[in-house]
């Protein structure tokens, strides 16, 4: 009989204990989620407008960066962003300066989302030749990371990464481009002979703004952007 009674009791212990640890919550955080996804809006709303000439962003279109990266320079001003295009669009030149809305928001990450057609920009993802194919390009992006320095953007549905760093206050956004066209202009040869020790070992085609690289141990391709200099690999 004694022997039930310390049964039940240690039964009836074990059930309040557990059920203490079912309705127990621990703070791991100091604030809500909620409050925390709010605050890295604001945070992230800040970089954006803080840059004093703005950012230059270098954007990837097509999957897996398929067509290469074009520079876009953005100013930030807490509602609008201007853009001017290194290739412009269809209806405007390279160069010209093209308003248009934006947002910071919160979905499952902080979103960078330009949500009013700007031609600059959406001519990515517009339909070509009222086709239903297009260049593959996002006009909403999870910000990875963000600091005063850069800013790392994934585009929402075709999930190519892409930088953004702050243009110097002395650049003049106009001669910047101007600088990424000439040098475009000036390679204007699309096949390369790669050597290397004096020997020919491969051969590079170049086609938007993509090369093409083949030799006998293999074969890739490799997205670049334009520089005032000559060019980078996205890699």
């Amino acid at each position: 009989m004694i022997m039930k009674k310390i049964l039940y009791f240690l039964l009836a212990s074990m059930c309040i204990s557990l059920q203490s640890c079912l309705y127990q919550e621990d703070s791991y955080f100091d604030d809500s989620s909620a409050n925390r996804a709010s605050t890295d809006v604001e945070r992230c709303n800040e970089l954006l407008k803080n840059a004093p000439n703005g950012w230059k962003l270098e954007y990837y279109a097509g999957k897996n960066y398929s067509t290469g990266g074009i520079t876009l320079l953005c100013d930030f001003d807490g509602k609008n962003v201007k853009i001017m295009s290194e290739v412009g669009s269809i209806n405007t030149k390279p160069g010209v300066e093209i308003t248009s809305l934006y947002k910071v928001v919160s979905e499952q990450s902080t979103i960078l989302t330009f949500d009013t057609f700007n031609e600059l920009l959406h001519c990515f993802s517009e339909p070509i030749l009222k086709q239903n194919s297009n260049l593959q390009g996002d006009y909403e992006f999870a910000i990875m990371s963000a600091s005063e320095n850069e800013i790392i953007l994934q585009g929402k549905k075709y999930q190519n990464k892409m930088v953004m760093t702050p243009l110097p206050a002395d650049t003049d956004w106009s001669t910047y481009i101007k600088s990424l066209n000439q040098i475009a202009d000036e390679a204007f040869l699309n096949t390369y002979i790669l050597k290397a020790g004096g020997q020919t070992v491969g051969e590079i085609e170049r086609y938007s703004h993509v090369f093409s690289i083949a030799t006998q141990a293999e074969f890739q391709e490799a997205p670049f952007v334009y520089t005032p200099e000559g060019f980078h690999f996205r890699q």
